[in-house]
């Protein structure tokens, strides 16, 4: 498996895509990561120069801020319908009783997160 780099470049290929034609390594499976912040100029390239034959996993987070170039490529792509997509749900980086989890939590479900400055330390402020 071969790692698609957004910058346009394939992981420890050595080289660079930008302003040529993508050549990629033989491989049957490509792993484009980061996804969420990739911009279509940069990913329609990468993904028309995977052959046919082989798989492409696209990874990303879809709950990140969008990428400030044109295009929301993994939004995109999830809401064609025209891929299966697995949603990862359990957060491993924070405790589940996070301030900055349960304020995501609130915010992905359309509402306003506690703002109020905590009582003690915390991972999570309002500024």
């Amino acid at each position: 498996m071969k790692t698609l780099l957004p910058t346009g470049g394939v992981a420890a290929a050595g080289f660079s895509s930008r302003g040529a034609s993508i050549v990629l390594p033989v491989a049957s499976a490509f792993f484009m990561e980061n996804l969420d912040g990739t911009i279509v100029v940069t990913a329609v390239p990468q993904m028309k120069a995977v052959p046919a034959k082989a798989a492409l996993l696209l990874v990303g987070d879809i709950d990140q801020l969008p990428s400030v170039g044109p295009g929301q490529v993994l939004a995109d792509v999830i809401s064609s319908g025209a891929v299966p997509v697995v949603r990862l749900t359990e957060v491993f980086r924070q405790a589940a009783q996070s301030r900055i989890i349960t304020s995501a939590h609130c915010i992905n479900q359309g509402s306003i997160p506690d703002l109020s400055p905590p009582e003690a330390e915390s991972d999570f402020y309002f500024v």
